[in-house]
């Protein structure tokens, strides 16, 4: 009796548990089965491309694989053994260096719930070991970036950072459209980690990122980072800017900063280099500030192009004496003798015909002291006066009419000098022609339409002679082009440090737009402290040597009219015998010539004679002591491929068969690759 009492006693208190667990708690432990089966895996997407004006890759993303383990969830011996076994052979790792990371515990000896095993793992090993389907493996995207072009555009694009994060330039300031959507992964999963085949599994696919198109031009980006680099050597400057603008439109072909930075490598670099770029880069413009403020006071009717003045080479100026830059003056001067002298006398004079308040407007309907919009983060305005400032300064309301005690970026004035030159409309600086998703559709695009006219055409007409004029009578004669009219004007100002100019210290500059009837490149060079006296003879090379190029890579100067209509096909980074085949194919009564005996065409050169086209490739060989050119190898069948990257050191990673219908990596000079992925079709 008494044991039936007991049993009694004990089904009750089982029932009583049973319907508490059932009735109150039956929500928080179905949660926390939920919990214990159920899993998030994150897919991360592929990060965006970014390529030039012409499509030419400046920055992508290579997918890769990272692996981690769930040591709470790999048990017993056995499993564990097979485990390390797999996982060591596959990811080429010590058997006891996996063990370690599988029996992985915390501080109190209990296993942990997630360690990282290997980072950046080829997909094919990946996709092995998740076929194994052992359990306790997360295995999720990872994306690196590459940048194939080296420093070329790093002032420019930023960078991605180990962790994925972006880090300045346009990687930063698109990083919105670049970046993607993750996916997610939602899986059943069993008491050891594997995914339940019957169990749910909830997907929501990765969004890969957008293709951001950019103004630039890849080779006269090249071009002016050459031609930067040797300027900073040769004159031992600090820093050294350059813009090359499309005056009509503001769209950046050009723009770069000495020193720079390899974007492949930026923890090599000092982290000042990051973020100097010519829109972040502030200082006195020095005389090629003059024309701007000729202009706004032309335009608004202070003065006219009758404007005379005395010149006696110095100006008292509420008791301080003003001098121009050689103490000379010429007597009675015109405008055009204020440019092509470079007077700061004649441009005081010019100052005392408006007030300060006429002064800040017409300064800033030119857009100083304002910001661009260029697409980088970080952009400065400079240090622009008030009208109070200048009323209460007398001294500084008439340096700021040379150029001194203000303040602009390269990007600024620029921008403002192109106003002018292009007829006087306005136009917004920019970097970004589009950036596009999978589908083609836009989804950034900055309205660049042609601006409202802000300058009279006679105006436009009086400030281009006086430019036209200095290029061949005054401080820019020995930096005339060859065959084409230009119009420039340089600029010499005192370096500023920590609020105070430092004697024998200049910034020199040069800046000047072609050809001179309907400009087309509108370029300034900026150097900071060089190893010479003047402006011109600090910039005047480098500009020169920049817009020689330009015109030369352009044809404007070497190609007629007919030359111009004749399409040729782009044969850059093809092989040379590719290259060569492909014009003769395209094109009637050409002659192709070489420019070196390499196997890869890295550039090319047109010339129109007698009346044939003459296209010369330049060629490089396919190593070379630092890296290797990866060429277009698409159409090219496995055995080519591999004749091809014989003996160096790349390692071909293959999908498919047949011939090459795709390749990870875009064409171009790369330092630190060690593989190449390829899809045959």
């Amino acid at each position: 009796m008494f044991m039936a009492y007991v049993v009694l006693i004990a089904f009750v208190l089982l029932s009583g548990r049973f319907f508490y667990l059932q009735t109150f708690k039956a929500e928080h432990l179905q949660k926390k089965v939920v919990e214990q089966r159920v899993k998030e895996i994150v897919e991360q997407p592929e990060r965006g491309r970014i390529v030039d004006r012409n499509g030419d890759v400046m920055a992508f993303s290579l997918m890769a694989k990272d692996i981690a383990l769930y040591p709470n969830l790999i048990t017993g011996k056995s499993r564990q053994e097979a485990m390390a076994e797999l996982l060591s052979k596959e990811l080429d790792m010590p058997y006891n260096e996996v063990m370690n990371k599988i029996r992985a515990k915390d501080s109190k000896g209990n296993p942990l719930q997630w360690v990282s095993l290997a980072k950046r793992v080829d997909i094919d090993v990946a996709k092995r070991i998740q076929e194994a389907n052992l359990g306790g493996i997360e295995i999720k995207n990872s994306p690196k970036r590459y940048y194939p072009n080296g420093k070329t555009g790093g002032s420019i694009l930023g960078f991605v950072n180990h962790e994925g994060a972006a880090l300045g330039g346009i990687e930063l300031s698109l990083d919105k459209n670049l970046r993607g959507v993750p996916g997610y992964r939602l899986a059943e999963t069993d008491s050891v980690g594997k995914i339940i085949p019957i169990g749910f599994e909830n997907i929501s696919t990765a969004l890969d990122g957008q293709t951001v198109h950019l103004t630039t031009d890849n080779y006269l980006q090249h071009v002016v980072e050459d031609a930067l680099k040797q300027t900073k050597k040769e004159l031992k400057a600090t820093k050294v800017h350059a813009v090359l603008m499309n005056p009509n439109d503001g769209s950046i072909l050009a723009m770069a900063s000495a020193p720079s930075f390899d974007p492949n490598n930026y923890s090599k670099s000092k982290q000042s280099t990051w973020t100097l770029n010519p829109a972040t880069y502030v200082y006195e413009p020095g005389s090629t500030f003059k024309p701007i403020y000729m202009a706004a006071a032309m335009d608004a009717g202070h003065i006219t192009k009758d404007f005379t003045y005395e010149d006696a080479g110095s100006i008292n100026v509420n008791g301080v004496n003003i001098r121009n830059w050689d103490g000379q003056g010429p007597g009675k001067a015109t405008l055009q003798d204020v440019i092509v002298n470079s007077s700061n006398v004649g441009m005081i004079n010019i100052s005392r015909t408006m007030t300060s308040e006429q002064t800040i407007k017409g300064l800033r309907k030119a857009g100083i002291g304002q910001k661009t919009g260029i697409e980088l983060p970080g952009e400065e305005i400079g240090l622009f006066p008030t009208a109070k400032s200048l009323d209460d300064d007398p001294i500084r309301k008439a340096t700021v009419s040379f150029g001194q005690g203000i303040s602009v970026t390269p990007v600024q004035l620029l921008t403002a000098f192109s106003q002018i030159v292009n007829g006087g409309h306005e136009i917004k600086a920019h970097l970004v022609q589009n950036a596009k998703d999978q589908f083609g559709n836009i989804t950034y695009q900055r309205d660049v339409a042609k601006g409202k006219q802000i300058y009279k055409a006679d105006t436009v007409k009086n400030i281009k002679k006086y430019l036209k004029a200095n290029m061949e009578i005054g401080s820019g004669k020995d930096y005339q082009l060859k065959g084409t009219k230009a119009g420039g004007k340089t600029g010499s100002a005192w370096f500023v440090e920590n609020g105070k100019y430092v004697d024998g210290e200049i910034i020199g500059s040069f800046m000047g737009f072609v050809p001179y009837d309907k400009p087309k490149y509108a370029l300034l060079v900026v150097v900071e402290r060089p190893e010479a006296e003047f402006g011109s003879t600090a910039a005047g090379p480098t500009w020169k040597s920049i817009m020689e190029e330009t015109l030369r890579y352009t044809k404007i100067n070497e190609l007629d009219e007919k030359a111009k209509q004749i399409t040729v096909p782009d044969v850059r980074w093809m092989l040379t015998d590719d290259a060569k085949e492909v014009l003769k194919e395209n094109l009637k009564n050409v002659v192709v010539k070489e420019d070196g005996d390499g196997e890869i065409v890295t550039d090319r050169r047109y010339r129109y004679k007698n009346d044939r086209l003459e296209i010369t490739l330049v060629t490089a060989s396919l190593e070379t002591k630092k890296g290797i050119y990866i060429p277009n190898v698409t159409g090219k069948s496995r055995y080519q491929l591999h004749e091809l990257f014989k003996g160096t050191g790349i390692k071909i990673k293959e999908h498919g068969q047949g011939h090459v219908s795709e390749q990870k990596l875009a064409p171009g000079y790369y330092e630190d690759i060690k593989e190449m992925i390829v899809w045959y079709k």
